[in-house]
């Protein structure tokens, strides 16, 4: 359904030089795992040795027009043995779009925001006035002052060809809360009882988790050794220690993700880190 990503292959090791190593993946990537961000789709904006890996090919961090150009790189791990929040959501977004014929902004239009009456939510401000200029600023910390100061570089969507299903959305608050009151509240306008309850439903299996990360080279994430137990399956945060080389900022709070123990003959090598 989706060759492109059919086609990632799994990230074992890599190094400042750009140099990288990958294998082959056993696993199936299911629709599953991409929704609850278990297929081992990262973000190389997030994750050091996917950042590598991009500069590597010459192109530039979590930039490109369509979803196989701008997520073009290896998966972190073998899919259903680990969790990262990353691109699995927009991958979904290709798949509903191959089965459906529509592109993401007319099957959502058609399922979700005309069955709710929502006025604002869309993947195309600009061609809407009244969304467009309601759009608010992008901020972020600069990391000499420290002060906060207007996004420079295009914003997550921008300059795309394409609707992104993990990304791509510009929404009012106030339709955006209808979504969320019509699954909380079940009311069966925009999925059936059974699946609001799969939505509730813990995804990893329970997994006990040892060392989140083993980042033998690199000095940018908290690290933890204590043994957890994931209580409710749903997502774990994460506390930047220094400044990183994907742009987010010393003390600054993100998505974690679980990566699992890699072989004893990679731990010589940056092993893929979380993201």
């Amino acid at each position: 359904m989706i060759p492109n990503l059919a086609t990632h292959e799994i990230l074992t090791s890599w190094d400042t030089t750009g140099r990288y190593t990958t294998d082959k993946r056993k696993n199936a990537i299911t629709l599953r795992f991409l929704l609850a961000h278990s297929s081992g789709a990262g973000y190389d904006k997030s994750n050091p040795g996917l950042a590598m890996v991009t500069k590597s090919q010459g192109r530039e961090i979590n930039v490109g027009a369509t979803v196989n150009e701008r997520f073009d790189y290896p998966l972190l791990f073998e899919p259903g043995t680990g969790w990262m929040y990353g691109t699995g959501m927009d991958w979904v977004g290709q798949l509903v779009e191959c089965l459906t014929g529509q592109d993401m902004e007319s099957y959502m239009q058609e399922y979700i925001w005309n069955p709710l009456e929502i006025q604002k939510i869309t993947f195309w401000p600009s061609r809407h006035i009244d969304i467009n200029a309601e759009c608010m600023q992008m901020t972020v910390r600069d990391a000499t002052s420290r002060h906060v100061v207007s996004l420079q570089k295009p914003f997550l969507a921008e300059g795309v060809s394409e609707c992104f299903g993990g990304q791509g959305a510009y929404a009012a608050m106030k339709d955006f809360l209808k979504i969320l009151r019509s699954i909380l509240a079940d009311d069966g306008k925009l999925l059936a009882k059974e699946t609001t309850a799969m939505i509730f439903q813990p995804q990893l299996g329970g997994w006990r988790v040892c060392g989140i990360t083993k980042e033998s080279n690199t000095k940018y994430w908290l690290l933890q050794s204590r043994v957890q137990e994931l209580e409710n399956d749903l997502f774990l945060l994460r506390l930047a220690y220094n400044d990183s080389p994907t742009d987010y900022l010393k003390e600054s709070l993100n998505q974690y993700g679980i990566i699992p123990d890699q072989p004893e003959e990679n731990s010589g090598s940056n092993t893929p880190s979380p993201g």
